[in-house]
């Protein structure tokens, strides 16, 4: 598994590097907007942007025939890919918390668990759902699901950006519930749509022919 994940991850190290750099000149940018808070949902996209650069190099060399040849099965295959999910999700975490992300007049109301929770999902969330996409149409196709996606999210971003007390009013609507319930329901949707797009793509993996 350690082998797959740092063969990915090789496989993308200029792209990892353009990501920093665009993570810094967009953290300069925040800033001067005093816009901070936005930083985490840079990260709903970063994820599918690197498992497509990983999905188009694997393709160009075949490399899931000669790993699958030499004996790594298709489920480890499969979960390594989650992996960098993961690893960019609890990059993104670290990073909101960095720039003070829990301090916004946004969120320093927030429970902190409430908080890592939300983080989780929202930096994860669209990665789980558009990875057995790849797996079922490629890489190819799936390039048209990511522009629909930039589309949507940067969308996102301008409305968010626009109506910080339309965000807030709904944020307060939020947290009127309990909140141990709110953080438990989150994560366990968190987890729930994680384990059933695991699942979902190991079955398309098996039973695709490579």
């Amino acid at each position: 598994m350690k082998a797959l994940i740092y063969k990915d991850l090789i496989s993308i190290k200029n792209a990892l590097l353009l990501q920093f750099v665009i993570i810094v000149g967009l953290g300069v940018y925040f800033y001067k907007e005093n816009q901070l808070v936005l930083i985490p949902l840079f990260f709903i996209l970063v994820p599918v942007i690197l498992l497509g650069m990983v999905f188009g190099i694997d393709n160009q060399y075949s490399t899931n025939k000669y790993l699958i040849s030499s004996g790594i099965s298709r489920k480890k295959i499969v979960v390594s890919r989650y992996m960098i999910i993961l690893f960019m999700s609890l990059f993104a975490i670290g990073l909101s918390f960095v720039v003070g992300f829990d301090k916004n007049p946004l969120t320093k109301e927030i429970p902190m668990l409430l908080i890592l929770s939300s983080l989780f999902f929202i930096t994860s969330i669209v990665g789980v759902v558009e990875l057995p996409l790849m797996y079922k149409f490629g890489a190819e196709k799936a390039r048209l699901i990511f522009v629909i996606l930039y589309f949507i999210v940067f969308a996102f971003f301008s409305t968010v950006s626009s109506n910080k007390e339309r965000l807030l009013e709904y944020i307060n609507k939020g947290l009127s519930m309990d909140k141990t319930i709110l953080t438990l329901l989150i994560f366990v949707t968190t987890i729930i749509i994680h384990l059933l797009s695991i699942f979902s793509s190991i079955k398309i993996f098996e039973n695709k022919e490579l």
